[in-house]
């Protein structure tokens, strides 16, 4: 058996206390607009690194120099059924650095406590996922969300949920099955996502744990374990790869939000940890020999404290980490000790600080500045980005 020890890439970050639809939706009122109009631009020194010691993810790419970062407009909906059931739809289109797709298009009926969601839908894993990049704290996503999820992911789907409310303290219960698409799969590969939220408010504060179990099963699930390209996805049509088998994953996440006279303080704290278990055999025609039985055990993290003052001024610091064990059976050649999965005993980590403004005009226009320390594992990512926002709601 081999034994290959592994870790990884990236970051960023977001606030719960702003998002359009997630932890805050169980007790902040709908908004008040239909149309949602959002623009980033930005520019880094260094693209993305590669994630050594993970298998690889469908996610956004990061190109260094000037970019067009991200573009999305959403429609929403609402209505009330002749019962006064509310109804509620959203239809998201977006736009990345290296293309465009339909990031949601769902449609929810609400009974009472209970609520029905299906469609194309963010899935509700730890803090992050249910928030657009345009909600985001810090400019990049989390290290473990770019290497569990490339950043976030978005999944057709059923999603039944049920909200109850004593007193101060408040708890959400989410079940649904969802299909796999961010793995490139094909054949009869589906998933299933258990969520549950324990909260707490009061005047001025939102405080609450969060618990997610996440199972797949992945079946001709397209990867590139050979090439360390950053720019390169692992879309099925072009794998040269392919994984069967099963993934569960487990994730606890913290969260603090406080109103003071100044503004609102934040802190936010989560782990992932996830299992991979299955088959990898190389596509027909290739060269190297990926033929292996593989467990994959990984996990990563973070913590972040942010600041947004009444008068603009956005100030946020983050430490995460990274780390992965892989183990090999019944190894077909060697060729796998040259692919993305062997990596050194690293263990990556990061320190992320962001200074930003929000300007109180019509376009609600954000500037931020980012700057990092990490370990040598990570030198190949970025040393610091900027970014202008402007977000547009009517």
């Amino acid at each position: 058996m081999k034994r290959l020890l592994a870790t990884t890439l990236l970051s960023t970050s977001a606030s719960v206390v702003q998002a359009h639809d997630g932890i805050m939706h169980t007790s902040s009122a709908a908004a008040s607009y239909d149309w949602a109009l959002d623009i980033m631009l930005s520019y880094r020194d260094q693209p993305a690194a590669v994630a050594r010691g993970f298998l690889p993810i469908n996610g956004h790419s990061e190109n260094a120099g000037l970019n067009l970062q991200h573009v999305d407009i959403s429609r929403d909906f609402r209505w009330n059924d002749r019962w006064n059931n509310k109804q509620t739809a959203r239809v998201t289109l977006s736009s990345h650095d290296d293309g465009a797709e339909v990031d949601e298009a769902w449609a929810t009926q609400t009974y009472g406590a209970w609520s029905l969601r299906f469609g194309q839908q963010r899935l509700d894993l730890g803090l992050r996922n249910v928030l657009h990049e345009h909600n985001w704290t810090m400019i990049s996503p989390t290290l473990v969300n770019q290497v569990f999820w490339g950043g976030q992911t978005a999944e057709a789907g059923i999603n039944l949920q049920h909200e109850s409310q004593q007193g101060n303290w408040w708890f959400r219960q989410q079940l649904g099955g969802f299909s796999t698409s961010l793995f490139e799969t094909n054949g009869a590969s589906a998933a299933a996502l258990a969520s549950s939220v324990l909260g707490y408010r009061n005047a001025g504060r939102l405080a609450g744990i969060k618990l997610d179990l996440y199972h797949a099963n992945l079946q001709d699930r397209g990867l590139n374990l050979f090439s360390l390209n950053p720019q390169q996805h692992s879309h099925g049509s072009t794998a040269t790869e392919f994984f069967d088998g099963h993934l569960t994953q487990f994730g606890l996440s913290l969260f603090v939000h406080q109103s003071i006279t100044a503004g609102t303080f934040s802190f936010e704290s989560e782990y992932q940890q996830r299992q991979e278990r299955g088959a990898l055999r190389s596509a027909a025609g290739q060269t190297t020999d990926a033929t292996a039985n593989l467990q994959l055990d990984s996990w990563g993290g973070y913590a972040e404290a942010s600041f947004k003052a009444n008068n603009g001024l956005i100030a946020a610091v983050r430490h995460e980490w990274l780390g992965s064990d892989v183990e090999l059976s019944e190894v077909a050649s060697s060729d796998l000790t040259t692919s993305v999965l062997n990596q050194a005993d690293d263990d990556p980590q990061r320190q992320i600080m962001l200074l930003g403004y929000r300007f109180n005009d019509q376009g609600n226009t954000t500037v931020k500045y980012q700057w990092q320390q990490q370990n040598s594992w990570l030198r190949g990512s970025a040393q610091w980005q900027l970014l202008a926002q402007q977000s547009y709601r009517f």
